[in-house]
Order: structure tokens, then C-alpha cells, then sequence
């Protein structure tokens, strides 16, 4: 047969006899291999099923001797899982993994109060009965910790439902209020992304907050002068208080409200919406630790006057400043004045028409000239770091020259104060010119390079412009002022050439 298979030639009757026995045996061979195949396979399928099983026995009986089972639930509770909680970030969801692990674990998760003193309440949500539900029993973990609550949708739009959702609302509301406020006497810090139908939620807090340190509450608009006394007066406690959008004035015919004093309260953040009489509550506080002070002022004729009595009533060391208002300008003046009461402050930040008053005389205040008269110069000797908007009245050169005066820690002689290394300076971008009158992203070439020099030097100098950071070479084109025309030529035959397209 090794012969017929070599060559290619039909094979005799003989020879096709022998093959079809060949191939007969051949099959049956093959059935008997087959069969065998199967019955070890079967047995490598059980051996491998009875290995998976003992591995897994084996595993159970490892985990015996798991040092874990040594750690006192102390231990357990009380330092690994809250150290996990805090690596978290604050996602409220994985506080629960350490209770899905074992049952020996999870009875020491619910025993552990540190892991359940934290809530994230999304409001408004359309499905609150199954939340309902959760947030009962995790303030019921939580034991008699101090509670850090966030409330609303922080970090995302308020919701502002319309009126076919009002009974639906306030029966969500009720509810909710009805947990949160159970603990107000356990409040550490909370956080509040005001609704429409929580807007009330302050007035239904009864009692004092003892344990308050930080509240934050961002709204549009709806809390008064009343509202923040209120909050002010029944948190002694409060280090940190932020009110966004608040909406100042008093309701009409209210009673006068009495003066409150926090020897406590280090930052105060204020953004003012609306109100006449916003120095009310200004001028009601004394808060000698302050050191933090946020306003904003939405006002058309907000000028925030009141902030260098508030400053010298209370005798605080202010080291952070940001102010903004989008109505009338600050003066050098109400700057100057501000800066007198302020000498320690190392931060600050001017925006819009709060930037108005740095005009040349102010940066002339602001200069270290060493053969100044006393006092007339070197005023937030410890500044280190300085923001300020681009306005029609901002000099670039005497910018410039402020700059090379406090780049490099230094001593007045006149007054022997000790000048502090300014570090930090950003150009917000905001007016179209500058003092100079050139577009605000045109400066000489000297200029330009006086600023690339004390960059280069050490001074972190940049412009912010729509919360991105340029650096001077994306921001400034540095140029002669018949550059300017130039441009002007430019940019009016291309609006020109538009509007041709257009028609």
C-alpha cells in the first residue's frame, strides 16, 4: 500500500480490496480513540473541578490565618476604613465597600460611626423615597458625630422647577427638612445649593448650632440681610461662612437687628445681588479673627464703602482680599484706604471695576522708593501675591515700575518695614484699553521686555484671560503706537470685507 500511495496510478482490484479494509479499520479506530478522548476528558473536567474546589477550601481555610482577623475592631473600624473613606474623595458610595466584603466586616462598617458622619444629598431628584430611606439610616450610623452635609446640586445648575412640580416639591422638601434639620445641633459643615422650594430652609433651623465651623450656601438671589444675621448669630462657632448671591437688603419694616460679634470666623465670601442697604450687615459685624474677605457686588451702585470700617472696627490682620463690583468704580481713595488698614495682607485680587482705583497715584502708594517721605509710599508691605483687571486706567509702565520695586525682598529705611518678595502677579484681561490709550494687548517694546525680565528673574508673571493662563509672548504684541494703526486699518477692512460677504 505504500507503493499505490507513492505514485499516481489507479489502483488494481487487488490493491482497492486492501484499501477499503484500510479505511474500515481506520474508522473504527477512530471511534474507539474518540470514545477514550471523552472518557478522559471527562475525568480531566471532574480532577479539574474537584482542584477548583479544593483550591477554594484551602483559600477558606488561608483566610484563618489572615493577619486581618488579629486587628481589633479599633483598628479595623476606626483607622482603615475611615482612612479609605478619605481616600474616596468624598464619594458617599464607597463609604458602604468595606460592608460588602465579609459579615465580620460589615458588622464592624455599621459599628464604625467616622464612616457614615458624611451625606451628599442630591437635590432636587425625581427618585427621593429610596434616598429617604438611605439618608434615615446613615444618620443613624453616624452615631453622635458632627455631620458634614451637602445639600442640593453643588457644582452643577440649581434647578429651578416651575409650578407643576410644587406639590411634588414640597412634599420632597418636608421630608428632607424633616431629616436634616433632626441635627442641627450636629452640623460641622454644610452645604446648601438652594432650590426654589428651599429657599425657607433657613428659617426652619430652631436653635443654635453649636458645632458649625463651615456653611456654604450658593442661591439665587432669595436670602436677605435677616437671613445671613441669623445664620451669623446662631452658628458661635463658625470659622468659614459663604453666601453666593445673596440678595441683601432686609425685608421692609423688619426690626433692627442687633450687632454680632465672632471672635471665630476667619473667611467671609459675599456675593451681592441686589438691596440698597447692603452695608447693613457689614456694619453689624466685629470679627476680629478675619482673615479671608470675599465680596462681590452686582449692584449697579455698589460700592462697597463699608469694608475698611468693618476692617478697622474689628482689628483683624486681613492676609486674603478679593473684591469685585460691576457698578461704579473704586477710587484710589476707598483703596488707599483700605490698604492703610490692611498692612499684613498677602493676596489679592481686583476684578472688574474693583480694579479701577489702581491707577497711577495708588501704584505710586504702592512703590518702595528709597528716598520716599514717610509714609507716603510701601503701602501691603507683605504682599506676595497680586491679581488685578486691565481697565482705562491701568499704566502698563507703572505697573512695570511696581513691579521692579517688590520683586526682591527688601527693607524701607524711612519707616523700617520689611517689604515681603512679591511672587505672584496676574493681568486679568477686561477693558478694551488701557491708560496709555493703546488695545490692551499692545505695550512698547521696552516695556515688554522689562516684564520678560522679571519673569525670567523669578516673578511668576502671566495674564488670565476666560480662566485660562497665557503666558506674555500668546497675550502681548509688543510694538510702536503707529503699530496700532496699522491693525486698526487692518481689522476695519476685514469687519468691512465681512459685511460685503454678508449682503
Amino acid at each position: 500500500m505504500a507503493e499505490a500511495l507513492g505514485r499516481f496510478a489507479a489502483p488494481s482490484a487487488t490493491e482497492r480490496a486492501l484499501i477499503h479494509e484500510s479505511i474500515l479499520q481506520m474508522v473504527t479506530d477512530i471511534s474507539q480513540l474518540d470514545s477514550e478522548i471523552e472518557r478522559v476528558e471527562k475525568l480531566l473536567e471532574k480532577l479539574r473541578h474537584n482542584r477548583t474546589a479544593l483550591q477554594a477550601h484551602r483559600a477558606r481555610y488561608q483566610n484563618l490565618l489572615n493577619p486581618t482577623r488579629r486587628l481589633p475592631v479599633e483598628i479595623l473600624g476606626g483607622e482603615i476604613f475611615i482612612l479609605h473613606q478619605k481616600l474616596s474623595l468624598g464619594d458617599r458610595s464607597l463609604s458602604v465597600v468595606p460592608a460588602q466584603i465579609c459579615r465580620h466586616w460589615r458588622d464592624v462598617a455599621l459599628a464604625t460611626s467616622g464612616l457614615w458622619d458624611f451625606l451628599k444629598i442630591r437635590y432636587p431628584e425625581k427618585h427621593m423615597d429610596a434616598d429617604l430611606v438611605m439618608i434615615q439610616a446613615w444618620l443613624e450610623r453616624s452615631g453622635g458625630l458632627p455631620l458634614r452635609i451637602e445639600l442640593g446640586n453643588l457644582g452643577g445648575p440649581n434647578f429651578d422647577y416651575d409650578g407643576e412640580d410644587e406639590q411634588y416639591e414640597q412634599t420632597e422638601k418636608s421630608s428632607i427638612s424633616k431629616l436634616v434639620l433632626e441635627h442641627t445641633h450636629r452640623w460641622k459643615i454644610f452645604k446648601l445649593a438652594v432650590t426654589r422650594p428651599l429657599v425657607s430652609f433657613l428659617e426652619d433651623v430652631s436653635g443654635d448650632l453649636p458645632m458649625l465651623r463651615v456653611l456654604r450656601i450658593d442661591v439665587k438671589g432669595r436670602y436677605t440681610c435677616n437671613d445671613a444675621h441669623y445664620v451669623l448669630n446662631q452658628a458661635v462657632g463658625l470659622r468659614f461662612f459663604t453666601m453666593s448671591t445673596i440678595s441683601i437688603a432686609p425685608p421692609p419694616d423688619s426690626p433692627p437687628l442687633p450687632p454680632i460679634h465672632s471672635n471665630l470666623l476667619r473667611s467671609l465670601d459675599v456675593v451681592i445681588m441686589a438691596g440698597q442697604d447692603s452695608h447693613i450687615l457689614f456694619n453689624l459685624l466685629t470679627l476680629p479673627a478675619l482673615s479671608k474677605l470675599r465680596v462681590f457686588d452686582h449692584r449697579p451702585n455698589g460700592v462697597p464703602e463699608y469694608l475698611t470700617p468693618l476692617i478697622t472696627r474689628s482689628g483683624c490682620s486681613l492676609k486674603n482680599a478679593i473684591l469685585g463690583t460691576q457698578g461704579p468704580a473704586f477710587t484710589h481713595h476707598a483703596l488707599a484706604d483700605l490698604f492703610r488698614v490692611t498692612p499684613k495682607l498677602s493676596q489679592l485680587k481686583l476684578q472688574f471695576c474693583g480694579a479701577f482705583g489702581m491707577d497711577n497715584t495708588l501704584m505710586d502708594l504702592l512703590i518702595h522708593d528709597p528716598e520716599h517721605a514717610a509714609g507716603s509710599c510701601c503701602l501691603l508691605p507683605r504682599l506676595r501675591s497680586l491679581e488685578s483687571s486691565i481697565h482705562s486706567d491701568f499704566s502698563y509702565e507703572k505697573y512695570a515700575e511696581f513691579l521692579a520695586s517688590r520683586c526682591q525682598a527688601s527693607v524701607c529705611d524711612t519707616d523700617g518695614i520689611k517689604l515681603a518678595q512679591l511672587r505672584t502677579a496676574t493681568l486679568l484681561p477686561w477693558d478694551s484699553h488701557t491708560a496709555s490709550g493703546r488695545r490692551a494687548h499692545r505695550l512698547p517694546q521696552e516695556t515688554f521686555n522689562s516684564f520678560l525680565a522679571m519673569r525670567d528673574g523669578g516673578l511668576d508673571l502671566s495674564v488670565s484671560e476666560g480662566g485660562e493662563r497665557l503666558t506674555l509672548e500668546e497675550y502681548f504684541e509688543p510694538g510702536e503706537e503707529e503699530d496700532d494703526t496699522t491693525e486698526s486699518e487692518s481689522e476695519e477692512s476685514g469687519e468691512s470685507d465681512e459685511e460685503s460677504e454678508s449682503e
